[in-house]
C-alpha cells in the first residue's frame, strides 16, 4: 500500500523543514506550503492530499479557515491542525489537533491517528447491482 500523501502548511520555514523531514524519513510522500494561498493552490492544482497538515495562527489566513476552503475544495482530504498559542477549546470541532512544541514521535503518532480516522470515515464504494430489468447474456 504506497505511503499517504501529506501538505504541510506553515509560515515559520522552521518548523516546515523539521515536519516535512520527519514525515518524509517515514515514507510519506511530502509537499510543503510557506503561507495558506499557496497551500490552496497546490490543493486545487493536485486534486487533494490524504491528509493536510497547517500550523493554525498564520498571516492573512488562519488554520481554520484554510480548513474550510480544502473542504470545499477536496472534500476527501483531511485535515490535522498544529499550533502553540491556541488553547484547544478555541479550535473547530472535528478536527485533529497537535500542540507545539512535538516531538517526531507525537507527529507520527497524530499523523497516524489522523490518516487511519479519515480512512474510516471514507465510505465504501456500493457493489455494482444489476436492474430486474436487464438480461445477461
Amino acid at each position: 500500500m504506497p505511503k499517504a500523501k501529506i501538505l504541510v502548511v506553515d509560515d515559520e520555514p522552521q518548523v516546515l523543514q523539521v515536519v516535512a523531514g520527519i514525515l518524509d524519513r517515514a515514507g510519506y510522500e511530502t509537499t510543503t506550503a510557506p503561507e495558506p494561498q499557496r497551500a490552496l493552490e497546490i490543493v486545487a492544482a493536485t486534486g487533494g492530499f490524504d491528509l493536510i497538515l497547517s500550523d493554525v495562527v498564520m498571516p492573512g489566513m488562519g488554520g481554520p479557515e484554510l480548513a474550510k476552503r480544502i473542504r470545499r475544495l477536496s472534500p476527501s482530504s483531511s485535515v490535522m491542525l498544529m499550533s502553540g498559542s491556541i488553547p484547544v477549546g478555541q479550535l473547530p470541532r472535528g478536527i485533529p489537533f497537535l500542540g507545539k512544541p512535538f516531538s517526531s514521535s507525537d507527529l507520527m503518532r497524530a499523523v497516524d491517528k489522523a490518516l487511519r480516522k479519515s480512512r474510516q470515515r471514507t465510505p465504501p464504494v456500493p457493489p455494482l447491482a444489476f436492474s430486474a430489468g436487464c438480461k445477461g447474456e
